[in-house]
């Protein structure tokens, strides 16, 4: 799979310090965008340590090793942080973050928190990973656990790096159709830019480098109240024909990277379901990652199949 990839991170115009922290390891076929958590005690270097753990990952194996092992650091941070908070006497120390691992037949999109991964593809932007915020009065282990419960209209979150003992990323699988571009960001870049915007720039031609400088270039000229950071990566080949909303198929909201009906769109259905389980303990970790790993190994040649049956991603998450 030959790609491309850029990164920045900037700590915007009211910040004094940049608490966000990227990743670009082509070579390894990993990409990482952490946030550190503003408000908090050392957010900065929480984001810092993610990163310089996974920097200092070996990649070897599959990539379901990979995968492993990348869960196996961010569990380790996250005892580090604990501990880390507790020394310094302060609530917590924390980080989001969202990262991209390239595999043999597609690609593993991973996450905790509010940072997010977006996918383009046939002139459509589709958000690939979802919010890990407080929505309402029944939602369970948000971040907020050690603070007074949110006010109506905002949105805590409900899982990062450093908060709870047992850490839980969500993972999602995306094909590899040549052409396709991925952006990681933190909150700061979608604050100042809507989804729109954000497909506007990426779902062209342009590189990886120049989808980035463009990215920035609109970021930066409003008002930059958060630290803002961005990884690209656009996946080699041709990119496709720039298609409008209007030549849409009707109902269709995008997929991560033309997965085939009853493939990846149903691999990531089983994928979310897993991933419930493990989080609720109906499952132990042993038997999650291989069921996980199970899983992945039916994807055989998925990346460039057919078109996408349309909704599966709004089904999953129960997206209208």
């Amino acid at each position: 799979m030959k790609l491309r990839s850029a990164g920045r991170t900037d700590v915007g115009k009211v910040r004094r310090r940049n608490e966000d922290a990227i990743l670009n390891r082509p070579e390894a076929g990993l990409w990482v965008v952490a946030d550190g958590l503003g408000g908090h005690a050392a957010g900065d270097y929480a984001s810092r340590l993610i990163v310089e753990r996974l920097a200092a990952l070996p990649r070897a194996g599959s990539a379901l090793d990979f995968v492993d092992s990348i869960e196996d650091v961010l569990d380790a941070v996250n005892g580090d942080l604990r501990r880390a908070a507790r020394a310094r006497n302060v609530d917590v120390i924390a980080s989001t973050v969202v990262l991209l691992v390239r595999g043999e037949n597609c690609l593993f999109c991973g996450w905790l928190g509010d940072s997010r991964a977006y996918c383009c593809e046939d002139g459509r932007l589709l958000q690939i990973t979802r919010d890990h915020v407080y929505r309402d009065a029944d939602a369970a282990g948000w971040l907020g656990d050690r603070v007074t419960p949110p006010a109506a209209g905002s949105a805590p979150l409900t899982r990062a790096v450093g908060v709870e003992q047992s850490l839980f990323v969500d993972w999602v699988l995306a094909g590899n159709r040549p052409g396709t571009c991925f952006v990681l960001c933190s909150d700061g870049l979608n604050k100042e830019m809507t989804d729109q915007e954000i497909g506007d720039v990426c779902c062209g031609s342009a590189s990886a480098g120049e989808v980035l400088a463009a990215l920035f270039a609109t970021a930066l000229s409003r008002a930059a109240r958060d630290n803002i950071s961005a990884v690209v990566v656009r996946l080699g080949g041709a990119v496709p024909a720039l298609r409008s909303r209007a030549q849409a198929p009707p109902g269709a909201t995008g997929t991560p990277a033309s997965a085939p009906a009853g493939g990846l769109g149903e691999a990531n259905r089983r994928l979310h379901g897993l991933n419930e389980d493990y989080r609720l303990g109906r499952i132990s970790r042993e038997e999650y990652r291989s069921r996980r790993r199970a899983l992945a190994g039916t994807l055989q040649g998925v990346g460039t199949a057919a078109p996408v049956k349309p909704r599966w991603w709004s089904r999953l998450f129960g997206r209208a």
